[in-house]
């Protein structure tokens, strides 16, 4: 027999479809034309990366990817070399990254490109995905229809409150992210900024709406089971809300048992394998317990203040659908967890993301209702115009600063070690020749250039991320010792070959650290490659003794 024709009243609108295929175009646009722009914007004469914003984190992915397309399952930490020095066998495995790395391997493209053609085409899954989600709390009744749209608008293009930290004035009220007081949000807890950013988050946004689907709709125990199996092994923070709220959930609402132990059993695999990663890996446990704690919690709430106080005033009308349990079990699992006690999670901050995702539906029900208690439609359009353009201070704040940023090259960030978004022709000429030689080793530069050295190179580098380089402080005082030739030519020779390091870099950052000393001059290296032009100085690639 045929199917049964859907309910009237379960048929999505055609106006929800069309503002649908126009938010989406919209978000699109957002996260792509910086991209397109910034080539024009840079200083002339330098090679960019193809990065914008959080450019270390970027290029740790990046890292992954390229051992990926050099034909590595495991990855290992090319920032830091104490897994090299051990011998340690590399026991980590990332899918997203993975891909990124065959993707490019298929077609010859630099992993970059292969990283934003999986961040744009997994940003429009996630959105597609939020958009089944708000059908499925809403019932898929048409009189629900300008409540999802809402939240599609505040999921896309909202980034909260907490951006306000760099106007002046509002500073005081927030806690800020970066030492340089530039970038006072957190990319992982917005789905734009995510988006805009890093594959690895806006594909794990569109998992989460994904597996919470299938286990209110009580659909496909398969479905959630893998859903929740490649969220947890991309970003396996994710996976501790996840399986603390549905293990709350089951309390509530026993009749979705199947499907969601299935979505448990498929979080907690990729959970329990990062813990033999964690037994078996020194690097990987140290870097774990790197603690990364979240800003205070008024600073959190002030940021998503907005959605909020927009969600109390559908109180009347989202306490009547049955989703909205766990939409709130949701919320409160994920705030819970993130404000634990850093000993017990010293990754704490990294749980946050995915917790927009029903704030944002309770938020656009909250804010259909007011536009419902108008009473004309000019009101309606008022009250309507006025609240998108408060909330779209935040996404201009930042888009702003990401224009600002991309004029200076990142030089705003430079000196909290931060690497720039374009390397000079000879230090980005110096990498793809360290990249071109066929013994391993270890590059030897400062943490700039080094940000990017294992992405474009596949080798390992001494001091390249604040993060992912392991025992950071100590090696970059004695890199900076080694270019201000403060050590002995014994001792530097000692350094070079203790560390396994086979390429000494004199570049732009290098030289303007050390002026006109050279150690490597000093030591008698020999020169393997040189390169540059006379704006940005010329670069050098020494064989190291």
């Amino acid at each position: 027999m045929p199917p049964s024709p859907e309910p009237a009243s379960q048929l999505v609108p055609d106006f929800e479809r069309r503002c649908a295929r126009w938010i989406m175009l919209g978000f699109l646009a957002l996260i792509i034309l910086p991209y397109l722009l910034a080539p024009l914007l840079l200083p002339q004469g330098l090679v960019w990366g193809g990065l914008l914003g959080l450019t270390e984190d970027q290029n740790a992915h990046l890292m992954w990817a390229r051992q990926a397309q050099d034909g590595a399952f495991f990855f290992r930490d090319l920032f830091t070399t104490e897994g090299l020095l051990s011998g340690e066998t590399p026991l980590f495995f990332n899918i997203l990254p993975f891909a990124i790395g065959i993707l490019s391997r298929i077609t010859g493209l630099d992993v970059a490109f292969s990283y934003h053609f999986l961040r744009v085409s997994f940003a429009a899954l996630a959105l597609w995905q939020f958009h089944e989600l708000a059908l499925c709390v809403t019932r898929r009744e048409s009189r629900w229809a300008r409540a999802r749209i809402l939240a599609l608008a505040l999921l896309a293009f909202s980034t909260g409150s907490a951006v306000l930290a760099s106007v002046p004035g509002f500073s005081r009220f927030f806690f800020i992210d970066s030492p340089t007081g530039s970038f006072p949000i957190m990319p992982e807890a917005y789905f734009l900024l995510s988006a805009f950013v890093h594959p690895l988050n806006i594909a794990s946004f569109g998992l989460l709406a994904l597996v919470f689907r299938q286990v209110l709709e009580r659909k496909s125990a398969p479905v959630a089971f893998g859903g929740a199996l490649l969220l947890s092994n991309i970003h396996t923070y994710d996976a501790l809300p996840l399986i603390l709220t549905l293990s709350l959930f089951l309390l509530v609402e026993p009749r979705a048992i199947r499907v969601t132990l299935a979505a448990i059993a498929g979080a907690l695999l990729p959970v329990i394998y990062q813990v033999i990663v964690f037994r078996g890996s020194e690097e990987f446990r140290i870097k774990a317990l790197t603690v990364t704690a979240p800003p205070d919690f008024v600073s959190m709430l002030l940021g998503f203040t907005p959605l909020l106080l927009l969600a109390a005033f559908g109180y009347k009308k989202w306490r009547d659908l049955p989703a909205t349990k766990l939409l709130w079990l949701w919320t409160l699992s994920t705030f819970t967890l993130v404000y634990a006690p850093t000993w017990v999670f010293s990754f704490a901050r990294k749980m946050i993301e995915g917790v927009q995702i029903p704030l944002a539906l309770l938020a656009a029900i909250g804010l259909s209702e007011i536009l419902a208690r108008l009473q004309t439609s000019r009101a309606r359009k008022a009250a309507a115009g006025t609240i998108i353009g408060v909330l779209a201070i935040s996404p201009a704040l930042f888009f702003a600063w990401i224009y600002q940023n991309t004029l200076q090259n990142n030089a705003t960030r430079f000196q909290f070690l931060m690497p720039p978004l374009a390397l000079s022709g000879g230090d980005a000429g110096a990498l793809q020749f360290i990249g071109s030689q066929k013994m391993n080793g270890v590059t030897l530069c400062l943490p700039y250039l080094g940000s990017y050295a294992p992405r474009a190179t596949g080798k390992f580098v001494y001091i390249g991320h604040w993060a992912e380089t392991l025992n950071r402080d100590a090696k970059f005082t004695e890199v900076t010792r080694f270019y201000l030739a403060q050590m002995s030519p014994d001792a530097a020779r000692e350094f070079l070959t203790k560390n396994q390091i086979q390429w000494v870099v004199e570049g732009q950052f290098e030289r303007a650290l050390a002026g006109d000393v050279s150690m490597a001059k000093n030591l008698g290296l020999k020169p393997l490659w040189s390169g540059g032009d006379k704006e940005n100085g010329i670069t050098t690639v020494y064989a190291a003794p």
